[in-house]
């Protein structure tokens, strides 16, 4: 619709920032639990916050892992939980910014709790270095590092805004679906030969019916 040359939108036609899901902050839909020390690293489970057993992409629970090395290093991990048989294994990227990152590794002994002002559940807290721990939050769920003294400023945050997501990933379509997406393709590829070949024709006709100009 226009008045006086300016175009004018209705309110419910355009897309709000809070329509996408990828912007709605606070939305993660994970939370954190069964915390404990496997391996020297802090390890945890990744589930629905809310779930929901007839849907069909409800989101699987996932492995966190958090490893500490020396020099300040942290390192985090969330990948598909292995023991329910993912479709395949991710692709992990090699330890080639920092050689042999594995002989600097620090072997957590112990992890404890607190409680963040506000939040319903307590937090698992774990060493990173002499002035520095790292803390996982449950519910919302968060990874920051922080300073352990003065006002604890955080150094590095991960989803501070929930707004984390992980996509999963899924089994192919069946032979069936696959065989009936190319005999489809196929069928249209076979009717776009058609057209072509008919308005060659067409052309083709019109050329021969066009009169020859008198020299």
């Amino acid at each position: 619709m226009e008045e006086g040359g300016v175009s004018q939108l209705r309110p419910n036609s355009i897309l709000q920032t809070r329509s996408i899901p990828c912007s709605r902050r606070g939305a993660s839909p994970l939370i954190v639990t069964d915390v404990s020390i496997a391996d020297g690293d802090l390890v945890a489970k990744l589930i629905p916050k809310i779930a929901n057993q007839s849907d069909e992409d409800q989101i699987k629970p996932l492995v966190l892992s958090l490893s500490v090395y020396t020099d300040g290093i942290v390192r985090l991990r969330i990948d598909e939980d292995h023991t329910l048989n993912p479709p395949k294994k991710r692709f992990r990227v090699p330890d080639v910014v920092v050689s042999e990152l594995e002989e600097k590794k620090i072997w957590l002994q112990k992890v404890s709790t607190e409680t963040i002002a506000g939040d319903a559940t307590p937090s698992s807290v774990v060493y990173v270095s002499d002035g520095y721990e790292a803390v996982v939050r449950h519910e919302p769920f968060e990874v920051f590092v922080r300073e352990k003294s003065g006002d604890r400023r955080r150094v590095v945050s991960l989803n501070s805004h929930g707004l984390f997501d992980f996509e999963q990933l899924r089994k192919k379509a069946g032979k069936r679906s696959l065989g009936l997406i190319r005999i489809r393709d196929r069928t249209v590829l076979n009717l776009l030969a058609l057209t072509f070949l008919f308005m060659i024709l067409v052309l083709s006709m019109g050329f021969l019916n066009t009169p020859l100009a008198s020299p």
